[in-house]
């Protein structure tokens, strides 16, 4: 009987996680765009579920030296102690094996 290596369970439900995660972009127009998993364009607000965008601008108004500092700003958002000097994040509620930060540029 063909059984999966835990590690490759894990992969393939991270892989299929990010694949249905809405991901932010930028239009022309400067009006914050959402495309899904399920290729339907939409503005942010619109999107099915909770989105936060921190702009270029939004960065150059805050001294941050690390995404350390970034992420402590965003409501919802923890950051956790998990133990060897690893660092973790919480966004409401959830751990970190449950959050996606995408980082473009």
């Amino acid at each position: 009987m063909f059984r999966f290596n835990p590690f490759v369970r894990v992969g393939l439900c991270m892989s299929a996680v990010t694949l249905a995660w809405p991901v932010a972009a930028a239009t022309d127009d400067g009006e914050t765009m959402v495309v899904t998993a399920s290729a339907i364009e939409q503005n942010l607000k619109d999107a099915p579920a909770s989105i936060s965008v921190i702009t270029q601008q939004d960065l150059q108004r805050r001294p941050v030296q690390n995404l350390k500092d970034v992420l402590k700003e965003v409501p919802g958002v923890q950051l956790t102690n998990e133990g060897d000097n690893r660092k973790g994040v919480s966004i409401r509620g959830l751990d970190s094996s449950y959050t996606l930060i995408l980082i473009d540029g």
